[in-house]
């Protein structure tokens, strides 16, 4: 009976160290992490820590892996500096923050993008092309609406930079995001107007956005926009499916494979979209 409890004790250690749960890292030189497990090999662990965020342990340095006690309301609670990347998708947004004094620099295929935390729930930052135009600003404030629950409303703003013809545009938006930093769906609506030689429109602009955290250090992504129809143009949806891999604590990889939807067609595009993330 001995052997037999003893065993049901060892699943149930096995169980609640399972990936996604709640542990305490204890490390040789005395340390301790507390945080939700994303991976564990003989190699290091993985972890999203409730301190640092997204840290990566080698196994020499760790001394213990044990089921940590966290209630509800710690589970849930987003920490400031925990995973910044995790604020977005490819090109979209959601309604978790930066965090509190957080930067980061996007650098994509198109061009660079720095994004800065001067308060918890407040965002702002810079996003242009590698040639200097066009430069476009952005700030994002987000709220905590309930358990699983966040918001954010922003907007992008700029301008047709050192080019000469001088184009004017805005795109003020609201995004609703359910579920965790690791795994999420968020749905956004904004309105994109164009000021160009006299002349300017708008259309309203929706997206449809997610991540999953499939295994390891790898997450699944999707991201979208949709561009409502004109007086004289069809639907056009822009989707984006790829992944994201961490590539340490304070960076990360992402390529995503995108495809226009119109008039009843699919179209691939043949180039991927590469980005690459560096915490600053």
């Amino acid at each position: 009976c001995l052997a037999v409890l003893m065993l049901m004790q060892s699943a149930a250690a096995q169980e609640s160290l399972r990936p996604g749960s709640w542990v305490t890292v204890e490390k040789v030189d005395g340390g301790q992490y507390v945080g939700v497990l994303l991976s564990s090999d003989e190699r290091e662990v993985f972890l999203d820590s409730t301190s640092v965020g997204s840290v990566i342990i080698p196994r020499g340095l760790v001394r213990s892996i044990t089921p940590a006690v966290i209630g509800r309301g710690a589970q849930s609670e987003v920490t400031a500096g925990a995973l910044p990347f995790s604020s977005r998708y490819f090109i979209t947004t959601n309604g978790f923050p930066i965090g509190d004094d957080g930067a980061y620099i996007l650098f994509t295929t198109f061009g660079p993008d720095f994004q800065f935390a001067p308060a918890e729930n407040l965002s702002v930052g810079i996003l242009t092309t590698y040639i200097g135009s066009p430069i476009i600003g952005s700030i994002k404030a987000t709220a905590r609406i309930a358990d699983r629950v966040n918001a954010a409303a922003g907007a992008l703003i700029g301008w047709s930079g050192w080019i000469p013809e001088t184009i004017f545009f805005a795109l003020p938006y609201g995004s609703l995001t359910y579920g965790s930093r690791a795994s999420n769906i968020t749905v956004s609506a904004g309105y994109g107007y164009v000021a160009y030689d006299g002349d300017d429109g708008g259309r309203a602009l929706f997206s449809v956005a997610g991540q999953t955290h499939a295994w390891s250090k790898v997450s699944l992504m999707f991201d979208s926009i949709i561009l409502s129809a004109g007086s004289t143009t069809s639907m056009l949806v822009f989707g984006m499916p790829g992944l994201r891999v961490a590539t340490g604590a304070n960076s990360a990889f992402q390529v995503a494979f995108p495809f226009a939807y119109a008039d009843g067609e699919i179209m691939m595009v043949p180039i991927p979209t590469v980005g690459y993330f560096v915490r600053m």
